[in-house]
């Protein structure tokens, strides 16, 4: 499981955990706050980034160990 955490007020970047079946952190990592992950699959995370006044953009991140 993916799951993103609050962030400030006026902040940029958004952290991230991975969480095992236990619940148990296995990773973390942060993007722009603007980005939100849709799927995690094949060694890569997709997503949609959506700034201020910017249309939607896919987005895809490969995913290292």
């Amino acid at each position: 499981m993916w799951v993103k955490l609050s962030t400030p007020e006026g902040g940029t970047q958004a952290e991230w955990l991975v969480l095992d079946r236990e619940s148990q952190v296995v990773g973390e990592f942060t993007l722009p706050l603007a980005v939100d992950l849709k799927v995690v699959q094949g060694g890569y995370a997709y997503g949609i980034e959506q700034g201020d006044g910017l249309d939607p953009m896919v987005v895809v991140y490969e995913i290292q160990e």
